[in-house]
């Protein structure tokens, strides 16, 4: 299974945003999920992940990724590693 993290800074907020790239499944789909904050490892991102989840109603559960240009650059050549991976 693919997964790279992106770690950027929210332009909204200002604070720290955290995206999880990632390729699985049966039909190997490609997923970004994003979390407000900092994370270093899939581990501890999919942790907060689940922590979230069940703080919040899974229908108040929305993504909004806005991002600076160098990181949709990074974003872009991650997609690729993913496209390519699911692919193999």
């Amino acid at each position: 299974m693919f997964q790279k993290l992106i770690l950027t800074a929210n332009p909204v907020t200002k604070g720290p945003a955290t995206a999880l790239i990632e390729v699985g499944g049966k039909e190997d789909d490609i997923a970004i999920t994003t979390l407000d904050g900092e994370y270093h490892t899939v581990e501890e991102f999919e942790a907060a992940l689940d922590e979230t989840i069940r703080d919040v109603s899974i229908d108040k559960i929305y993504n909004f990724f806005p991002m600076t240009l160098p990181d949709a650059r990074v974003l872009i050549e991650l997609l690729m590693e993913a496209l390519k991976a699911a692919e193999e």
